[in-house]
């Protein structure tokens, strides 16, 4: 379905109305219903504190040394330390007693919870959490297998957040994330195959060719796994193939969009202003990749993460005038 400019520009009208209402209604975030995420979401800090998400870390471990994401150290201390590790760090899941501790500290405050994680094919996370949330038979909890991670898992979490404010049920919010699971697009451009090759996805050969014909792989996450795309030659042709592959998916129809990178801010700029010009999003954000999917791709990576709405203009419209939720119903939140 291809949107008229009038309709796009209604779709924009919408979507600002949809976050000035969820503006006003801040105070009154998470009544009754608590969300929980793991670090991988990547969700900038506005965002968890504006709607109280509960955010769960995953470790990093650098040799004998153990940090917990976003928590004991920064984005760029990672990055620095990343630069000169011989190894790889390795990652870890929370414990089944981490999800329990939280919880526990939860379940009093709240009337029931989704928690919303990293993909199963990526961690042992959700398995966890579901092990957990079954040790609280007094609380209603939902756990969502987001087959996805960084602003893909982001994307659901805040989507999930602003319904909560909106005053949708348990059940509907649920609903409305697991409908955006499949629907969900990260592709990425890596700007080395080193840390491929460090990581043993690729031998050393096939690093060694790569570097010398300068070419940039470009992956997909789908169906929860990391998957090859395509293989192009320079990083600048990298970056437009994205754009490219963006602007076909999206096909006119209104575009949430997440822009992303690791220590490359010029790139990323760059990126920013061909995104809005070709795509014109309803929504576009800049949120850096963080440590768990950069340990695999490096310095140097450029990642979009979109999906595409299909809203019912006019009964969002009718809504609007009514002052009414806007996400009463899945089929009227349903991405594609």
């Amino acid at each position: 379905m291809r949107l008229t400019p009038t309709e796009r520009d209604l779709s924009h009208t919408i979507y600002n109305l949809q976050s000035s209402i969820c503006n006003l209604q801040s105070e009154e975030v998470m009544s009754g219903i608590c969300i929980v995420t793991d670090s991988t979401a990547s969700l900038p800090a506005e965002i968890v504190a504006k709607y109280g998400i509960k955010v769960i870390p995953l470790g990093l471990n650098f040799g004998n040394e153990s940090f917990r994401d976003g928590v004991d150290i920064t984005s760029d201390e990672f990055l620095r330390r990343l630069k000169i590790a011989k190894q790889l760090p390795t990652t870890s899941q929370p414990a089944i007693g981490d999800f329990v501790t939280m919880f526990e500290e939860i379940v009093p405050n709240c009337e029931s919870i989704i928690v919303i994680l990293l993909g199963s094919k990526f961690s042992g996370t959700y398995s966890s959490a579901l092990t957990a949330a079954e040790m609280f038979p007094q609380c209603k909890i939902s756990v969502v297998d987001s087959l996805s991670t960084y602003m893909g898992l982001g994307f659901m979490v805040q989507r999930a957040a602003e319904a909560v404010v909106a005053g949708q049920g348990h059940d509907e919010i649920v609903a409305m994330v697991e409908a955006m699971v499949p629907k969900m697009h990260i592709i990425l451009a890596l700007d080395t195959l080193e840390y491929l090759r460090r990581g043993g996805r690729i031998g050393g050969g096939m690093a060694f060719v790569g570097g010398l014909l300068n070419i940039k792989p470009l992956l997909q996450i789908k169906d929860g796994q990391v998957e090859p795309l395509e293989r192009v030659r320079s990083k600048k042709k990298a970056d437009q193939r994205l754009i490219e592959i963006l602007a076909r998916d999206v096909a006119g129809k209104p575009a949430h969009v997440v822009l992303g990178g690791v220590d490359n801010p010029e790139e990323i700029a760059e990126m920013e202003a061909m995104v809005k010009e070709q795509v014109k999003p309803v929504e576009f954000q800049i949120v850096g990749i963080g440590p768990v999917l950069s340990t695999h791709t490096g310095p140097g990576v450029v990642g979009l993460v979109y999906y595409t709405d299909l809203y019912q203009l006019a009964e969002q419209t009718k809504r609007i005038r009514r002052g009414e939720p806007l996400f009463g119903l899945a089929q009227f939140t349903s991405p594609v």
